[in-house]
């Protein structure tokens, strides 16, 4: 037998899809940094930012790359795993004045990361919260 089969194509296909999700992460990423560099707010709104994102994107603004002043995630796909790596950047920028994280899966646990971010960094004067996931964690 010879051509490999049926795991060949399953192969090609788990590479493509492995190619198009990472192209996808490193376009976000991308935006990420342009609109931060150009215009001082990153409005990410409805892009499926989910948990890995959300955590690279703490990252990002923990580094204080550029002068973000705005930061719209609402409508997004990221829970607390997310939220703690993002609460981990919010706290460290000294330039964050409106941070948006409505509609997303945070619940009790993401928003205690929140509140203690927003100890160390005063410098944010509008938050919205709207419609986050609580369910019975409240």
């Amino acid at each position: 037998m010879t051509g490999g089969g049926p795991c060949v194509s399953l192969c090609a296909l788990l590479t493509v899809l492995v190619l198009a999700v990472t192209t996808f992460m490193g376009n976000l990423l991308e935006e990420y940094r342009q609109r931060q560099k150009y215009e001082g707010e990153v409005v990410l709104r409805q892009k499926d930012v989910d948990d890995e994102w959300a955590a690279q994107i703490g990252k990002a603004i923990e580094k204080q790359i550029g002068q973000l002043h705005g930061l719209d995630l609402a409508c997004n796909k990221f829970g607390n795993d997310g939220v703690r790596d993002l609460a981990r950047g919010i706290s460290q920028s000294s330039t964050l004045t409106h941070l948006n994280l409505s509609v997303n899966k945070i619940d009790k646990i993401g928003l205690d990361y929140i509140a203690d971010s927003l100890l160390i960094n005063t410098t944010i004067n509008a938050l919205s919260l709207n419609s986050l996931k609580f369910g019975s964690h409240l």
